[in-house]
């Protein structure tokens, strides 16, 4: 089991601890709902358990994840975050993969709509951000300004770079990434 895994059966726990409810509970509620957006899934664990937006979000996620035996890759994953039109943008990310390598181990763990980066702790978030955009969302101490922005508080990442082709993936991006990267160690 990799850390990510670890970490899921961990706040799986200590939501089942906090809410008093075993997941069979938590899913039974959602199914009787009638919902099917994961918003409104999400939403509805929020108002009537009292969740906080993490965990009613990762129960959701679980929730709908049952069922799907197919094995996921995080290849596999990348082939379905960048297609359509958004197909374009996997070069861009290929290029941001490419010069992280070097860092030194990370885990990478795909989601819904980006690939999340991990040590100990999350640093970085890379996926589409628009049909032309590519997101890198960052964490740790930085110093905002230019094409570096600085997310609102509450936000998954501290900060965000908007990447538009390969050639924007440059040094300046790859050392905010570093320094991300060296801070979640």
């Amino acid at each position: 089991m990799d850390i990510v895994e670890k970490s899921l059966e961990s706040q799986l726990a200590n939501i089942q601890e906090r809410t008093g409810r075993s997941m069979d509970e938590l899913f039974a509620i959602l199914e009787e709902s009638g919902l099917e957006k994961h918003g409104q899934l999400r939403d509805l664990l929020k108002r009537e358990l009292g969740m906080g937006h993490g965990d009613a979000n990762t129960v959701v996620h679980t929730f709908r994840q049952q069922g799907d035996d197919a094995p996921r890759t995080v290849e596999g994953e990348l082939d379905r975050i960048y297609s359509g039109d958004r197909a374009v943008l996997r070069a861009i990310h290929d290029r941001i993969m490419e010069r992280i390598q070097d860092f030194g181990p990370f885990d990478v763990s795909a989601k819904k709509a980006y690939v999340s980066l991990r040590r100990k702790k999350q640093f970085a978030t890379v996926g589409p951000a628009t049909k032309t955009q590519v997101e890198i969302g960052l964490i740790g101490e930085l110093e905002p300004g230019g094409r570096l922005q600085e997310q609102k508080p509450g936000r998954m990442t501290t900060y965000k770079v908007r990447v538009s082709n390969p050639d924007e993936v440059d040094d300046e991006l790859i050392d905010w990434m570093r320094h991300a990267f060296e801070s979640a160690g």
